[in-house]
């Protein structure tokens, strides 16, 4: 039997100007021949514990394997009982979710914009949205008075999440919270680096809080009770792990915590399989996956529109062959 399942691999620039620790991003891509699809393993440089080698690795390993699950629930029971790196199991979970239970194309997801750039730069960056349009902005790396400055200075913004990323300290933060009234801000993200410091700003702050590197400090059980707390932000890449626990998303719903899915600045192959895979564990919040505008080159042929706040996958994405770096069958 000729084999369906082949590994490739890139390694990708990014454009100047953008800070992800490395000028280039290296990852694999799992393909399936026999249905055409893809999907990405692509760890992250600076937060996630796995390295390129790894991943390759482990989907080395067990490809052979991968032909032999033939249902969703199959292939949800093999990453529960062999425990692979999350981007791993991201990979092997999106790419078996296309063929058991595929997407219908057109498929429009909501986005919220993301704009991580220098100080010089973000004001005019802010100018290319309309006031009323979902926009995530990083603030954590900017002084906390200046922060302030800067948000004063985008007074006319009806929707912002602001990510703080853990940076400030609590009375950073909360000096910075208490610059604003309750209610101009969609969300205050990460805003401390504790989890005793964050039960403190949330008792003393009125602002909506979302997490995203704090859920991998804790269980689900010792965040829910949070003041404040109104939506999770989880990366397959570094949480799917967590995302395999089909009890997970049923406690936020039950909690009225809101949740959605963001890149760790995947691919195009990447961002489609979030887009796929937060559809169909039905997120309630716009996407975090604004992040293609990092690299300089495409893996696959044209898959995306933008619309305003949707993305459009027009149609099952098809990889570019001669821009992978290597082509391995399992033999």
């Amino acid at each position: 039997m000729n084999p369906s399942c082949y590994l490739h691999t890139y390694d990708t620039s990014i454009k100047k100007g953008f800070s992800l620790q490395t000028p280039k991003k290296k990852g694999v891509i799992l393909e399936n021949k026999d249905h055409q699809v893809v999907s990405e393993a692509s760890p992250l440089p600076g937060y996630s514990q796995e390295s390129f080698d790894t991943v390759y690795q482990e989907l080395l390993l067990h490809l052979r394997t991968l032909e032999t699950l033939s249902s969703l629930d199959m292939v949800h029971d093999f990453l529960l009982e062999i425990r692979l790196s999350p981007s791993s199991s991201f990979a092997i979970y999106s790419l078996f979710q296309q063929i058991f239970s595929p997407s219908i194309y057109p498929l429009v997801v909501p986005i919220r914009h993301y704009v991580d750039t220098s100080e010089e730069k973000l004001l005019s960056a802010m100018k290319n949205f309309p006031p009323d349009q979902l926009i995530k902005i990083k603030m954590g790396s900017y002084p906390v008075q200046r922060a302030i400055a800067l948000m004063k200075e985008l007074s006319f913004y009806s929707q912002l999440h602001v990510d703080i990323g853990k940076k400030w300290s609590l009375e950073e933060t909360l000096r910075f919270s208490d610059a604003f009234s309750a209610g101009r801000f969609v969300a205050l993200e990460d805003p401390v680096g504790t989890l005793q410091d964050l039960w403190l700003f949330a008792e003393r702050s009125p602002h909506p809080i979302s997490l995203d590197h704090l859920l991998r400090l804790s269980s689900v059980e010792e965040l829910l009770d949070v003041p404040n707390l109104v939506a999770c932000e989880y990366k397959p890449t570094l949480d799917m792990h967590l995302l395999l626990d089909k009890k997970l998303l049923t406690k936020l719903r039950q909690r009225n915590i809101a949740y959605t899915f963001s890149s760790s600045y995947e691919t195009d192959v990447g961002i489609a399989c979030i887009a796929r895979l937060g559809f169909h564990l039905q997120a309630t919040l716009p996407f975090g996956i604004d992040t293609l505008s990092i690299f300089t080159k495409r893996l696959v042929q044209d898959p995306f529109a933008k619309d305003g706040d949707k993305l459009i996958l027009s149609k099952k994405p098809q990889l570019i062959q001669n821009y992978a770096k290597s082509a391995l069958p399992y033999c």
